[in-house]
């Protein structure tokens, strides 16, 4: 029987990198299929093979009052579900993959066309209070996510300490475990620790779950005690414009560069001139950013959130924040930086990636999947 797949996520926005995921995904899945769909929105179209195609829905990008983008996320929910119905019958199996797990109505439909159907888990509706504010929308997010679910023939977690977290016990008996995967050919080291200058960094999106704020009023406190720090910021986000002042209000425009959004295939630079990148995050699920950061030989200080603990071992490979608090942030890069094992960290950091978060490792955890759920004829 042949396999063909549809992948279907939220229509990403352009500048936020999340395609970048979605095509990590896709690498992996392509040996594996005859045929892939990807129903999206703001996808490349031009730049895969011709067994993978691109359905974009249309969608709006201008900044929209919170109420206006609540009626949106329901409106791309329809035209998913529209796209749904278009599949070829061919198609065995619908990923759900970002931000689209709460799309029940598309879910529903791959179910009555006698889809097998996988969500893939990055992480919880719940976190869409930082986006659309309040409790009552949340609230709808988290009902239509666990509907998702129970609906789904797999629940695909990339890390085991994210199944407790995000309440994933009760579906225990359909979850596989797909590992994390990224292009460790593009993330590599070019510069030893040692030749790095006493540069601190944060890369990620600049909004409050990922701790951004409690880094940047950290960073005085850090300068108290070792003045020849500098720091690097890379991201956007709607904490943007705040960060700027604050930077402006504390002086610090001189001692932090603000770099802003930056296409993925840069970052290597940056992790590079890093002597530590620090991931103070509230919620997190596989952390991409450290990962890559550990690939290119640069220690990372992180909070033990979400599958953070599945890649980084205290002391050993990394290090972990007991909190994200501003004063433990602050005391804790200190320690670490001083510590004469540092550049053993780096090294240890790169070898648990290398050996462990490849897309051959990737690719043989999706193809023991999908032979657990399509059976051959």
């Amino acid at each position: 029987m042949q396999r063909k797949l549809c992948v279907v996520t939220q229509p990403l926005p352009k500048r936020e990198g999340n395609n970048g995921l979605v095509i990590d995904l896709l690498k992996v899945l392509e040996p594996l299929a005859d045929e892939i769909f990807v129903v999206s929105g703001n996808f490349p179209e031009n730049t895969f093979s011709q067994k993978i195609r691109i359905w974009n829905i249309k969608n709006d990008e201008n900044k929209q009052p919170k109420f206006v983008r609540a009626q949106k996320y329901f409106l791309e929910q329809i035209k998913i579900a529209v796209k749904m119905m278009k599949l070829p019958n061919d198609i065995n199996c619908v990923l759900f993959y970002i931000g689209a797990k709460p799309y029940v109505l598309a879910h529903i439909i791959a179910k009555l066309r006698r889809k097998k159907t996988i969500v893939i888990v990055t992480g919880s509706a719940a976190d869409a209070r930082n986006i659309y504010g309040g409790t009552f929308f949340p609230m709808i997010m988290i009902s239509l996510e666990k509907l998702a679910y129970a609906l789904a023939d797999r629940v695909v977690a990339e890390s085991k300490s994210m199944i407790q977290p995000l309440g994933l016990k009760k579906y225990e008996k359909k979850i596989a475990l797909s590992g994390c995967f990224f292009d460790i050919n593009l993330f590599q080291q070019k510069k030893s620790l040692s030749q790095r200058m006493e540069y601190v960094g944060y890369v990620g999106r600049l909004s409050e779950e990922k701790g951004i704020l409690n880094f940047v009023d950290a960073i005085p406190l850090m300068l108290k005690i070792r003045g020849d720090l500098n720091f690097i910021i890379v991201g956007d986000g709607q904490l943007r414009t705040r960060i700027e002042e604050s930077l402006i209000s504390l002086k610090l425009s001189d001692k932090v560069k603000l770099i802003g959004w930056i296409q993925r295939d840069q970052l290597v630079h940056f992790y590079n001139e890093l002597k530590l990148l620090v991931v103070p995050s509230y919620f997190e699920s596989i952390p991409i950013v450290a990962m890559e950061a550990m690939a290119c030989g640069t220690p990372v200080l992180a909070t033990a959130v979400g599958g953070v603990p599945d890649v980084i071992t205290d002391g050993e490979n990394g290090f972990i924040l007991k909190n994200n608090k501003i004063e433990t942030i602050a005391e804790t890069v200190i320690q670490v930086l001083e510590l004469p094992k540092l550049g053993a960290v780096a090294k240890a950091a790169y070898v648990s990636i290398e050996s462990g978060y490849t897309f051959a490792t990737a690719t043989e955890k999706y193809r023991s999947i999908f032979d657990g759920m399509l059976v051959k004829k």
